[in-house]
Order: structure tokens, then sequence, then C-alpha cells
């Protein structure tokens, strides 16, 4: 058994495909929509399918990495960016844009990222050997530690013992 293309042969009408991926449309009555060439996309136009060329996303894309965005004119090319940078939107009506991530705010191992302002990180240095990490009210600092001995008393409840005496209790 073979096709001829009449998809309704027994209803009188004419064959309608003739070329391997032909579809067929209705309008006023079936009639053939031809398969699209390379690059097209089906889109519809006045109520209808139509065979269309996207060309603005063929001509805006030079390079792999672009990214394709709607700009306020239309689709638009935001070029590939560096290492370490950050697709970042800019709020409605703004285009986004590539920005220095938290990944190039770190320069050396054992830095911190903080938080420096409101909605602004920034990078706090490794601190030194024998150092603590403590809050002065506003910002993190690295401090020399200072503190507790294993001499010292603790007390929890009613009971006091040193330090020593907690960590052999497993407390």
């Amino acid at each position: 058994m073979s096709f001829d293309g009449d998809l309704y042969p027994t209803a009188g009408a004419d064959v309608v495909m003739t070329t391997k991926g032909d579809m067929v449309d209705y309008n006023t009555a079936r009639q053939r929509l031809g398969i699209g060439s390379a690059n097209q996309i089906l889109q519809v136009k006045s109520g209808l399918p139509s065979w269309e060329t996207l060309s603005t996303a063929g001509s805006v894309l030079t390079t792999q990495g672009d990214i394709l965005y709607e700009g306020a004119s239309g689709l638009a090319r935001l070029g590939q960016s560096t290492n370490f940078y950050t697709l970042a939107t800019k709020g409605s009506g703004a285009n986004p844009a590539w920005q220095a991530s938290s990944t190039s705010t770190l320069t050396t191992a054992g830095d911190l990222l903080v938080a420096s302002g409101a909605n602004t990180l920034s990078r706090l240095a490794r601190g030194s050997d024998n150092q603590v990490l403590k809050m002065n009210g506003t910002s993190l600092n690295w401090e020399t530690a200072g503190g507790a001995s294993a001499s010292d008393n603790i007390t929890i409840g009613s009971t006091t013992l040193t330090l020593g005496e907690w960590i052999e209790l497993g407390v």
C-alpha cells in the first residue's frame, strides 16, 4: 500500500501533498504548505501558518557564548563574558549585563566574602596565624585570639568546673 498524497480520496479532493515534509493547512479549502527552508520557523501570520526566516538571531549572534535577549528595539546580542563574571539583570526596562562575580573578588586562599554595605559584597583578607574573627559591632575583623584556658572555671547551671573537667565529662 502506498500513499499518493490525497488525504481524503473518497471526498473528491485533489492531491494535496507533493513533497516529503509538506503539511496541510486549511483556509477556505485544504491546501499544501510546503516544507520550509533551512533556518526558517513556522509562525502564524494573518491567522495562517507561514514559514519565516529568523534572521535576527542568525545575524546578531556572532560568537560562541553570545546571549540573545530582548532589548528595547528588538532582539539584541550580549557578547560572551570573561572568566568569573556573572549575568545580572538590571531591573525593568534595562538590559542584562556582565558583572564581576563574588569569585573574582576573592583573590587569595582563605579570603572571606562579606557584605560591606547593602547589596555590596567585598573581600575580607584572610587572617594571620592565631587570629580569630570578631565583630566590633559594625564590621568583621581579624584579632589575636585570647580567652579561656584549660584552667579557667566555667559555670553551667549550678556546677562550676574547669574547661578540662567539662571536656572529660564529654560536654
